[in-house]
């Protein structure tokens, strides 16, 4: 059974629109561990892989000037994605065993701009959290 949000469409339809000829980071972790952190650095978007490991995107400081694109894929792995508390997230996903977490405690209708999230996996998950890592 596939479980949708009210978020698929907008999502869907967003990411196309935003990913059309942008140039997004790529970031993997194969058997692995990998992590990237912005720091006073432009943000436009990212590709996020993570089979049998782990893969952090720390956005806590980077800098936002329209919304962008997070794609995510994660097998028998875990992928973490801080924001700041001023960034909106919508998402859509489809997960076997696993899918995502928000632990922000920040207000989410007050966001200055929107990371569309476009996750799927099997066996791992994705946590978004809006705080800094300790």
């Amino acid at each position: 059974t596939v479980f949708h949000s009210n978020n698929d469409k907008e999502v869907e339809e967003k990411v196309k629109d935003l990913e059309d000829g942008k140039t997004m980071d790529s970031q993997m972790a194969i058997f692995s561990g990998s992590e990237r952190i912005y720091k006073d650095e432009a943000f436009t978007g990212s590709n996020l892989v993570a089979v049998f490991g782990g893969a952090e995107l720390d956005l806590t400081h980077a800098k936002f000037t329209k919304d962008t694109v997070i794609k995510a894929f994660t097998l028998f792995g875990g992928i973490d994605i801080r924001v700041p508390e001023d960034v909106i997230i919508k998402s859509r996903s489809a997960f076997i065993f696993g899918g995502i977490s928000d632990d922000r405690k920040s207000d989410q209708e007050k966001g200055k701009h929107t990371i569309y999230l476009d996750a799927a996996g099997g066996f791992g998950g994705i946590t978004i959290s809006d705080k800094l890592k300790k």
